[in-house]
């Protein structure tokens, strides 16, 4: 549990018709921590969702303290989770002909592969930098101009290139 479980809380069956109290606030928020779902926070302590809805829309500090109890979820059951998934893999049965015949380990390649970008981004993660500079390029002009003219007007100097055909090429 983090900070936000209050010191005292009410009885779940004590909360049934009372306000949205600042004790219930405290036992939703720690309730929402370890389940990481506003509807099933609010129905394990029988508070109306539409309360904790109304609340949230009106009240800046509840749902900053609603982000930090789904933060904590998410750091301290949903992340643990998928490390153990990528490390330790799960377990899945085999089956033949409609027979459980044992059971396998299987690793997910994936979830690893997202843990190792989480948490060495320089190292892992997707370093790809595109440079979408021309360096070569043509220029044709209708006109003909003299390099100290072309040069005046694009600003820079011109590098003239004759192109002969090979005569050993075949049509």
């Amino acid at each position: 549990m983090s900070d936000l479980t209050p010191s005292t809380t009410a009885s779940e069956g004590a909360l049934i018709g009372l306000r949205f109290t600042p004790d219930i606030q405290a036992a939703y928020l720690a309730r929402l921590e370890e389940c990481g779902n506003e509807v099933e926070a609010a129905k394990l302590l029988k508070v109306p969702y539409r309360a904790v809805k109304s609340l949230r829309q009106t009240d800046q500090a509840f749902r900053e303290l609603e982000q930090t109890a789904m933060e904590v979820f998410f750091k301290g059951t949903v992340e643990k989770e998928a490390v153990r998934r990528a490390v330790k893999g799960v377990r899945k049965g085999v089956y033949y002909k409609g027979e459980h015949i044992g059971d396998e380990r299987v690793f997910s390649d994936t979830l690893m592969k997202q843990q190792l970008e989480a948490g060495d981004p320089k190292k892992y993660g997707k370093n790809v930098h595109h440079d979408h500079t021309v360096r070569v390029g043509v220029l044709v002009v209708n006109a003909t101009l003299s390099e100290a003219d072309f040069e005046a007007q694009y600003g820079q100097p011109v590098e003239i290139i004759t192109v002969q055909p090979d005569s050993n090429e075949e049509a």
